[in-house]
């Protein structure tokens, strides 16, 4: 029953943070098949971790706009 909560922890955010569905359950698969599969896991964390940082990038452009956007009305 723990190891079902954690899967779901962990889907749960991967898709929060954007994740396909596709790529999850291909992670979900390689969690499965063990071990063997720890390096292709890792990589794609730091891929997500990528993307991430990216959209925060983007949305604190926007929210800079917005706010500057406050003063000057």
């Amino acid at each position: 029953m723990n190891k079902c909560l954690e899967a779901l922890r962990v889907i749960e955010c991967l898709k929060n943070s954007g994740m396909q569905i596709k790529e999850i359950r291909e992670f979900m698969d390689w969690c499965a098949q063990g071990d063997s599969t720890l390096e292709r896991r890792k990589e794609m964390f730091y891929a997500q971790r990528e993307n991430i940082l990216k959209k925060m990038n983007e949305l604190q452009k926007t929210l800079d706009m917005v706010e500057f956007k406050m003063l000057v009305l």
